[in-house]
């Protein structure tokens, strides 16, 4: 019995983390648990979680073949570059230490500038500027 409570448990856990939450599954559950089945996979419904659901297996195979068109149209990109935001960029510890907050009071104040810096990464690669002095 307790083995059938904790595959109970453990679905009713996964349906809610997956978003698929039913009355209908937990009273069909239920019924089962009461009825002394001992196997959960012959209970319930399939659920599939819509591409929508960001981190999803779904999710992630668009997005695999929604760069894979992209570079069906336009070719396969010539560099791959990541920027990240270093939170005590002198900037950001500027303005906090004017306003008397630490950085993590203001996560929007770390992100306007991050955006400001991205901007500006852009506009140098998009203008011919990379590779000559450029300032980030």
């Amino acid at each position: 019995m307790l083995i059938q409570l904790l595959n109970l448990t453990a679905f009713l856990i996964s349906c809610l983390i997956n978003l698929s939450y039913d009355v209908r599954t937990t009273s069909v559950l239920k019924k089962a648990s009461e009825a002394g089945t001992t196997s959960i996979n012959e209970e319930g419904n399939k659920v599939l979680i819509p591409t929508s659901f960001t981190g999803g297996p779904r999710y992630m195979v668009q997005s695999y073949y929604d760069a894979m068109a992209i570079c069906k149209h336009y070719g396969f990109p010539d560099l791959f570059i990541t920027f990240t935001c270093n939170p005590k960029w002198p900037g950001i510890n500027r303005y906090c230490q004017a306003i008397g907050l630490s950085v993590d009071d203001r996560p929007d104040i770390v992100a306007r500038i991050f955006k400001i810096k991205l901007d500006s990464l852009m506009k140098d690669l998009t203008d011919g500027n990379a590779g000559k002095d450029c300032c980030l």
